[in-house]
């Protein structure tokens, strides 16, 4: 069993944990600041780029983090989707794909965590993951099996700069090289179809 916490458009290392026999996503933690629980990075014209989901800050040391809401006073859904179409508007299958994901710039899901959980859900369909996941029903101190919700802290260097796949087209591969540790999206729009063959199985 792996046990992980909630993140918002994943990168590879982090889907990569789904090749296993069962996961748990921890709800009951409390929200850590600088994670990649509300945000991810993609690659643009200008290079890296961090998105991030505004939350309601009413003590986010102390709240859960499934009980942690999205602030919509900020536009973040429409900065989000015009990043994305403009880092990605010229990727092969971006037309196929953005589609699938636009609840996400059009709906306001109140929490968090429930936005990361759909997000979460469609990642697996395209990468063709099935597994078992379950969410926790109490804070694990000692879980059973392999404890990776670290694995989301920004500043983490294996989360950040270490990519468990080879290297594939990106749009903007003549101006950078290929960029490592970026949100799972980069990937689907890239490659489409065969994103999930880039995953280590």
């Amino acid at each position: 069993m792996i046990l992980l916490s909630t993140a918002y458009f994943p990168n590879l290392l982090y889907l990569n944990q789904f090749n296993t026999d069962q996961v748990q996503i921890e709800a009951f933690e409390h929200f850590q600041k600088k994670s990649y629980r509300n945000r991810c990075k993609i690659l643009s014209a200008n290079g890296v780029l961090d998105l991030t989901v505004p939350i309601v800050h009413k003590d986010t040391n102390n709240t859960m983090i499934s009980d942690i809401k999205i602030d919509y006073s900020l536009p973040w859904q429409k900065h989000h989707f015009k990043a994305l179409e403009s880092a990605y508007s010229h990727a092969p299958f971006y037309e196929f794909i953005i589609d699938d994901f636009i609840f996400i710039f059009e709906n306001k899901t109140v929490f968090l965590f429930d936005l990361n959980q759909q997000i979460l859900s469609m990642l697996l369909q395209y990468f063709k993951i099935e597994v078992p996941i379950q969410l926790t029903d109490t804070y694990l101190h000692r879980p059973d099996g392999l404890d990776l919700r670290a694995l989301t802290l920004f500043k983490s260097e294996s989360m950040t700069t270490e990519e468990p796949t080879k290297a594939y087209y990106q749009v903007f591969n003549q101006k950078f090289g290929f960029v490592p540790g970026l949100s799972s999206i980069d990937l689907l729009f890239n490659e489409g179809p065969d994103a999930y063959k880039f995953l280590n199985r």
